[in-house]
């Protein structure tokens, strides 16, 4: 079967998240996308409602950067000239590899055995507390604060009704970044925190929020 236009742009948009990520392994099939990084640090859990459209097979992908890199020499993704051929195991169940088409340009990506996906979790062991929205002028403030005090973490932090980030430059020192007072506790069953604190790495926080406020 040939993938729609929407699918390989779909597709193309997940191995763009699984490139600035660091996700190495992808496991798709009808209902839902999943993703994670070699070192199991880093886990992306997806519905999938028809957006990259399979037809009821499963795909593994393990070499994601390649699969992108041939798409870019094939054709641009976003080309409705680009097709892509999704080629099935002898079961009928799996896909195979992936036949890539455009102009006179033709390459084969193969697959990765579905197993992959055994090891990347199903769902998300803790439970989503807080919903925000964040600019991309925010995020360029807070990068470049990093960018210029040389850390590796950042503090996000919730204090007093408002989101900011923290750079540190040294134990009493810090450079603050208000983000935002519109956010939202979304468990019901719980009453809302009045404040927290997590310090996380820059490397893996700031290329996936550059991707989410891309077209903010």
């Amino acid at each position: 079967m040939k993938l729609s236009q929407d699918s390989i742009k779909q597709l193309n948009n997940l191995l763009s998240v699984a490139n600035v990520s660091g996700i190495d392994r992808l496991i798709i099939n009808s209902t839902s996308i999943r993703g994670i990084d070699s070192k199991k640090t880093l886990l992306l859990i997806d519905k999938n409602d028809g957006k990259i459209d399979l037809d009821g097979a499963n795909m593994a992908i393990s070499r994601p950067g390649t699969l992108a890199s041939m798409l870019n020499l094939i054709g641009k993704a976003d080309d409705d000239k680009i097709n892509i051929e999704c080629i099935r195991d002898t079961s009928g169940q799996d896909v195979a590899s992936l036949k890539l088409v455009c102009n006179n340009s033709k390459a084969e990506f193969r697959c990765a055995a579905v197993e992959i996906g055994e090891v990347i979790p199903k769902a998300l062991n803790s439970v989503p507390s807080w919903e925000f929205a964040l600019s991309g002028e925010t995020l360029s403030q807070v990068i470049a604060a990093a960018s210029a005090l040389g850390a590796d973490r950042v503090g996000l932090m919730y204090k007093n009704g408002e989101i900011s980030f923290e750079v540190q430059y040294s134990n009493t020192d810090s450079i603050v970044t208000r983000a935002t007072s519109d956010i939202r506790w979304i468990r019901e069953d719980e009453p809302a925190q009045t404040s927290f604190y997590h310090l996380v790495p820059c490397k893996s926080l700031f290329p996936l929020l550059k991707v989410a406020t891309s077209d903010s």
